[in-house]
């Protein structure tokens, strides 16, 4: 089963007895672009499992879409399909609701002269995090060998990554996680070597 998604034949057996023909797919801020046109839209099961199989697919208001390689509730996806009765249930959210979704996210930011859509701009983030990381067991192995020159260097850009990682913050309005940052052992050099 993927996170969230209702898959397995006992769980599918006991949503039809009570009535459920659909999956209704979640929604969020800064979507990624793959599943941003989907999000929030309820798909007979026959057209989910189409869409989950990569194959072109349409939802219950007769849109179309292509298929997609990353199946929704797996590989690092954080939208989640439930059940939905096309006779009884009440949508989650409505077209106002998700085309603000798309909006906000294609607002984005500019940075170095590049837009970012939202999405991008997490993405950055999570780039900017693993390039700290490993910059930071860099500085760690300078320690250990008595390289302060390279652990200065090292510290540089770390410095220069983490002031970029604060202005995409503030920028954006994303949440820093600055704990991802952390490399057991390291410590920041606060000067330069003699």
């Amino acid at each position: 089963i993927g996170l969230g998604i209702p898959a397995e034949p006992l769980f599918r057996s006991s949503i039809e007895a009570l009535g459920y023909d659909a999956y209704e797919l979640s929604a969020h801020a800064h979507s990624a672009p793959d599943h941003e046109p989907v999000q929030g839209h309820v798909l007979l099961k026959s057209e989910f499992d189409m869409m989950q199989a990569g194959l072109p697919f349409m939802d219950v208001d007769d849109n179309k879409f292509a298929g997609f390689d990353r199946p929704i509730g797996e590989w690092n996806c954080k939208h989640f399909a439930f059940p939905f009765s096309t006779q009884y249930s009440k949508r989650q959210y409505t077209p106002e609701q998700l085309q603000k979704f798309i909006t906000d996210n294609q607002k984005g930011i500019d940075l170095d002269g590049k837009h970012y859509t939202l999405y991008g701009a997490d993405q950055l983030m999570r780039q900017t995090e693993t390039k700290v990381r490993r910059l930071k067991d860099e500085a760690v192995a300078a320690q250990i060998v008595g390289d302060d020159t390279l652990r200065w260097q090292c510290q540089l850009q770390i410095n220069s990554l983490m002031a970029k990682y604060g202005q995409i913050a503030a920028l954006s309005g994303l949440t820093p996680h600055r704990n991802r940052t952390v490399v057991e052992g390291f410590k920041p050099l606060k000067k330069a070597p003699n």
